[in-house]
């Protein structure tokens, strides 16, 4: 099954996280609707792992070009939604990303969930 998923970030979202010091996203405060994409995939046959998943990177990338095309990209990454290869933290600016360093640092500081976490986006 491939499911295509469209999951909207409304204006009324961003101000809100504005009023209250902003977010860790690095989401501006958008006049726009905010549109995360991403297919939802699952099958039987580990067989099919590599060309399945290489039909939704690029079925990410054209509409990835097409937005880019009309203006209407951006850097964002949702990190529930990405892939291992992608930059999620990055996509969230360089002073979004310093600062989740700085708090990991001060709820982790031995790097504990850092290193026996498996999987996921390290700080």
């Amino acid at each position: 099954a491939l499911i295509f998923v469209a999951q909207p970030i409304s204006p009324s979202m961003t101000a809100a996280s504005m009023k209250t010091g902003g977010n860790a996203l690095g989401l501006p405060q958008n006049t726009n609707m905010i549109t995360d994409v991403n297919f939802a995939a699952a099958w039987e046959n580990s067989t099919h792992d590599k060309p399945i998943i290489e039909a939704c990177k690029r079925g990410i990338q054209r509409i990835a070009r097409a937005a880019g095309a009309k203006g209407l990209a951006r850097d964002f990454l949702f990190m529930n939604d990405a892939g291992d290869d992608q930059d999620v933290l990055g996509s969230y600016g360089s002073a979004n990303r310093a600062s989740l360093r700085r708090v990991g640092r001060e709820v982790d500081p031995h790097s504990v969930f850092q290193i026996l976490a498996k999987g996921g986006f390290k700080l």
